[in-house]
């Protein structure tokens, strides 16, 4: 309102150098809207490469285990056919179910970072605040009146609408810092279920190669009993 102030209403382009005030003011705000929805799509990025990193880790840990596992056991040389043929037989469903349970983790994670709520709050908001400033120009700008009709309606409708668009451009803020937060919860959810399902099938993993170690080491001793025991 001040910059308006300072232009004479005598000036021939007095108009014209409102309208570049007020644009330059909606610049402004634009280049905030903008900066805020890189900071969030920054975050979005950031979050799931740390998920996969992660995932990715968990992975590499789970495969050399299984690797260094069977290579200790013996069973990969052929000297054990039965407790290999025992192993061939079970582990595609043991993979198979441990497939399934990262799946499911998959799927509560995207179907929570999606957060289709968020991305309409998000378009609603940047949308009044575009309204607010369509207002000054539809109710002052537009009409050809006088360069002191335009003042006065200047003076009579940015204190109305300016304070709008502040306050969506603060509750835009709002809602951009609650989806990061919901980002940051929810990676830290699908962590903790990776994690958890990998701890669980490691650990089962780790009582089969008990188990198939006993067979190996039973049929090497002609043990039977031993062999038993991965059938349990």
């Amino acid at each position: 309102m001040k910059d308006i102030s300072k232009i004479s209403q005598g000036s021939g382009s007095f108009k014209q150098r409102v309208e570049g005030v007020v644009q330059k003011f909606q610049a402004a705000i634009n280049e905030s809207i903008a900066s805020q929805l890189q900071f969030f799509e920054s975050t979005r990025v950031n979050m799931l490469f740390q998920l996969k990193n992660f995932v990715q880790k968990s992975f590499n840990s789970f495969t050399d285990l299984v690797d260094r596992s069977f290579k200790n056991s013996g069973v990969c040389t052929g000297r054990s056919k039965e407790c290999w043929n025992k192993l061939q037989a079970g582990l595609p469903r043991f993979m198979e179910d441990m497939n399934q349970e990262i799946v499911t983790c998959d799927d509560i994670f995207n179907a929570n970072m999606e957060n289709p709520r968020g991305v309409s709050v998000r378009r609603a908001t940047m949308q009044r605040i575009s309204q607010e400033f369509g207002n000054i120009q539809s109710k002052c700008l537009s009409s050809a009146q006088s360069n002191a009709a335009t003042f006065t309606c200047l003076m009579k409708s940015l204190p109305h609408y300016v304070p709008r668009s502040a306050a969506y451009f603060s509750s835009l803020q709002n809602v951009i810092s609650q989806g990061t937060n919901l980002m940051s919860y929810i990676t830290s959810m699908a962590q903790t279920c990776y994690q958890t399902a990998y701890n669980t099938r490691t650990e089962q993993f780790n009582n089969g190669m008990t188990k198939l170690n006993r067979c190996v080491q039973g049929e090497n001793a002609n043990n039977v009993e031993l062999n038993k025991e991965l059938d349990k």
